[in-house]
């Protein structure tokens, strides 16, 4: 009997232990909140469309303890936005009801501890807020009421809409192409651009603007003429398709006839949808044809690395010769790198004089990363001349390397190191200048 009195006792114990941890808990768990995700002033931009803008105001639940609530935003009186003003030195206004609808200012919090974010849509009207005038128009929100606590110093969001206009534009405002007498055909990227959510197809217009070459030759220092209409290929328009920001037209260009001389090809972008913004609807193309360019047509190439996982004709060798400064070769990347130095060959098949190196960095994803390279001419590929040391910038355009004037049948090109310090280097097209011997 004693020992089951012993046991009974134990096990009242250890249920009132129980009981009192489990209490001790409770009372250190983190209490539950609501507060807003972005507090204090909100700037942003929506955009002219014709369409409504939702702004999504984000309201977060914390705490340790799985409890439901629910909590409900408003809008600050103009008292509240006055004392807003005087503390942060502001001139805001209250934005009229005409310029913004909300479709339900109470949020639902389940007991779910992963229920934590809820969101109120606030739509606002552009040309609504536009009509306004001058004026600092703001939505003053803050949340006015919770089952739960309220978290004060992320209780209120100043939404301050800024309208833009919907515009489309050229990404870049022109290319310069230094290129040989008898160069390659080649096709020519020009991209254009839409600064809004794009809900539809946008047709841009592209044409030859022929008036704007006195404008230009007035401002340069180079004079051109018009590039011959037998010598590019423009088409007449380019469309931006749904839910797309950008899109690429591609201009082939014949210039292997175009004798020794500077020449331009103003483009106007326009459009019957949108306007175009004021420093983006002029794309100007120079091409500078120079001394003669040598035939790569039946060259060879190797190199002692190079990357198959690239996309071909990415990655391969052979896309530095192939007359498309939009291909690239890269080093090898994967499974390892080459060490110093990257060795390419070009066996130019006949005996020629090299005089100069048209250099094209890889045009794609800002990463021109080869610096500094050398240049060598052979008759067997047992004896190189060194014919020129050159540090290549980390740019896409076009770099002219003036080579030692020299005789042979094989170009090495010896890499020796990257812009970022790595061992992964890349070249868009070389274009060599000289004559067949």
């Amino acid at each position: 009997m004693k020992n089951y009195k012993l046991i009974l006792g134990a096990l009242l114990l250890g249920t009132s232990v129980f009981f009192s941890c489990q209490d001790g808990l409770e009372d250190n768990l983190t209490e539950n909140k609501v507060y807003l995700v972005s507090s204090g002033l909100q700037e942003f931009e929506i955009y002219k469309t014709g369409m409504p803008s939702t702004y999504q105001l984000a309201i977060y639940k914390s705490g340790a303890v799985e409890t439901a609530c629910t909590a409900t935003i408003g809008l600050c009186s103009t008292e509240e936005l006055a004392a807003y003003n005087t503390r942060n030195e502001t001139e805001y206004k209250m934005m009229p009801e005409t310029c913004y609808q909300i479709s339900s200012s109470t949020v639902s919090f389940s007991s779910d501890r992963k229920d934590v974010n809820q969101v109120v849509d606030i739509i606002f009207t552009p040309e609504a807020i536009e009509a306004l005038g001058e004026g600092d128009y703001v939505l003053p929100m803050k949340l006015v009421e919770a089952s739960v606590d309220i978290t004060n110093d992320k209780s209120m969001a100043i939404l301050a809409p800024v309208v833009i206009e919907p515009m489309i534009y050229f990404t870049s405002s022109g290319v310069n192409l230094n290129l040989g007498l008898g160069a390659a055909n080649m096709i020519q990227n020009l991209t254009v651009g839409f600064n809004a959510s794009n809900t539809q197809n946008i047709t841009c217009n592209l044409e030859v603007d022929a008036d704007y070459l006195a404008t230009y030759n007035a401002t340069s220092a180079i004079q051109f003429e018009l590039l011959p209409e037998t010598c590019y290929t423009l088409p007449a328009s380019v469309t931006i398709v749904e839910d797309m920001k950008e899109a690429t037209a591609k201009i082939a260009l014949s210039v292997s006839a175009l004798p020794i001389g500077n020449y331009l090809l103003p483009i106007r972008l326009s459009s019957e949808q949108y306007k175009v913004r004021e420093d983006g609807g002029l794309y100007a193309m120079e091409i500078i044809i120079t001394s003669p360019v040598l035939d790569s047509k039946k060259w060879t190439i190797t190199a002692n690395t190079d990357e198959p996982a690239e996309s071909a004709p990415n990655g391969r060798v052979e896309a530095i010769i192939d007359g498309d400064i939009n291909t690239f070769w890269h080093s090898q990347w994967s499974g390892g790198w080459q060490d110093w130095p990257h060795i390419i060959i070009i066996d130019m098949k006949d005996r020629s004089e090299v005089v100069s190196v048209d250099y094209y960095g890889r045009q794609s994803g800002g990463d021109a990363n080869t610096k500094d390279m050398e240049f060598f001419i052979s008759d067997d590929q047992n004896s190189w001349k060194s014919i020129g040391k050159f540090e290549a910038k980390k740019t896409p355009d076009m770099q002219e390397f003036d080579t030692e004037d020299a005789e042979g049948r094989y170009l090495k090109i010896e890499i020796t190191s990257s812009h970022d310090g790595s061992n992964n280097t890349n070249i868009g097209e070389l274009i060599v200048h000289g004559t067949v011997i």
